[in-house]
């Protein structure tokens, strides 16, 4: 069934490339508009069928060759077409796949359709995310938040890049804390202006604080808390809030069952994720093992 599907589009190609071309009779009477227009549209099927019979390189290249046509028609359907050849060769070649979406980037951006422009962005970050690529995946979703800011539409959305942004540059040993706790800080602070998304403010605080001891920093961690609950007093009342302090006492006192203990008993009321058991256990491994001294006991 797929070699069908691949010799279907292979008729679609040759169509296509005649009909560009056309013939010298053909092209006195018929523009180049004309040609261009009719080669798109069988591209366009060529690629349906490529992708139906999972020749993704073929496909792809069907969608470049509709790009030749728009940018004859001036369309301004370049940018869809090289999204679509992104689309179809990201099944087998991811680095292709960034370098056509930055392609599409461009149009959409010289075209002012930064909603495009943001979404492909955020695409492209997901993708080095995924290839465990965090350093190029924190500089897309960056990118991706300054075009979602310029276009001003979605704010949560630009708002959600910069938290991808604060998680992922804590994921290298070279990520900045400081940073990511700033991001957390101002979209909590945001977040609890307006009612609907207050309740989401604490998780925000909760991640900043874990961020502090990461640094070494429990006294800031501390300072951060009583902050926090100015702004948002039901954080007393909260799990995480009396899981920080707790915390904040283990490392203080260098006391690692202590810090063990507080995560297990935590994590079985309130599941921790992989981000937060990875911060968890940078914090742990922080803290300087006891030193046995000359009488038996320990400092």
């Amino acid at each position: 069934m797929d070699s069908n599907y691949v010799l279907k589009g292979d008729e679609f190609m040759m169509k296509g490339d005649k009909a560009l071309k056309g013939s010298t009779f053909g092209n006195i009477f018929g523009s180049k508009g004309e040609r261009a227009e009719k080669a798109l549209e069988l591209y366009k099927s060529a690629a349906t069928q490529y992708k139906l019979g999972k020749k993704w390189e073929k496909a792809c290249e069907a969608y470049q060759r509709c790009i030749t046509c728009d940018q004859t028609l001036k369309s301004g359907e370049t940018g869809d077409f090289y999204v679509e050849a992104a689309k179809a060769i990201s099944n087998v070649n991811k680095a292709e796949s960034i370098q056509l979406y930055e392609k599409a980037i461009e149009h959409y951006a010289n075209e002012n359709r930064l909603d495009n422009a943001s979404r492909y962005k955020k695409e492209i970050a997901q993708i080095y995310e995924s290839e465990f690529e965090f350093h190029l995946a924190v500089k897309a979703y960056q990118e991706a938040a300054d075009l979602f800011q310029a276009d001003g539409k979605r704010i949560s959305d630009y708002n959600q890049m910069r938290l991808k942004v604060a998680e992922l540059s804590t994921q290298n040993a070279t990520g900045d804390l400081i940073a990511a706790i700033k991001i957390f800080e101002d979209i909590g602070d945001k977040y609890m202006e307006n009612k609907l998304t207050a309740p989401s403010a604490k998780e925000l605080y909760f991640k900043s604080c874990l961020l502090y001891l990461c640094n070494n920093d429990s006294v800031g961690c501390g300072i951060a808390l009583e902050r926090y609950l100015d702004k948002d007093p039901s954080f007393a009342s909260a799990r995480q809030y009396k899981f920080v302090v707790n915390l904040i006492k283990a490392v203080d006192n260098n006391n690692a069952q202590m810090f063990s203990d507080e995560c297990f008993e935590f994590n079985k009321i309130i599941p921790l994720d992989k981000w937060k058991l990875n911060v968890l256990n940078k914090i742990k491994e922080g803290m300087q093992p006891l030193q046995q001294v000359e009488d038996g006991g320990f400092r």
